[in-house]
């Protein structure tokens, strides 16, 4: 159980800094790879099923991919000079 953190607390650190790290084994966990098989992104009926998919990869919940999608898109907004923050 204790190796089983260790690993995680080891991919998630790789996941923070290396940019073409995931955690997706079936993509020789390279979101490079995932990106060429899916191209036009993620499958899913719901934002929440979409969310989990992506939350899986990086070893986070569906509410801080929500969250993190919500900030970049503030971000975004502001750096172009388009809508208000909400």
């Amino acid at each position: 159980m204790k190796n089983d953190i260790i690993n995680k607390k080891k991919i998630k650190e790789r996941i923070a800094k290396e940019e073409d790290f995931i955690y997706c084994p079936k993509f020789k966990n390279s979101l490079k790879k995932l990106l060429d098989r899916y191209s036009d992104g993620v499958e899913g009926d719901t934002e929440q099923e979409i969310n989990q998919k992506i939350g899986k990869v990086l070893l986070i919940t569906p509410e801080e991919v929500d969250k993190a999608y919500k900030s970049a898109i503030i971000k975004l907004r502001k750096a172009l000079g388009i809508g208000e923050e909400h």
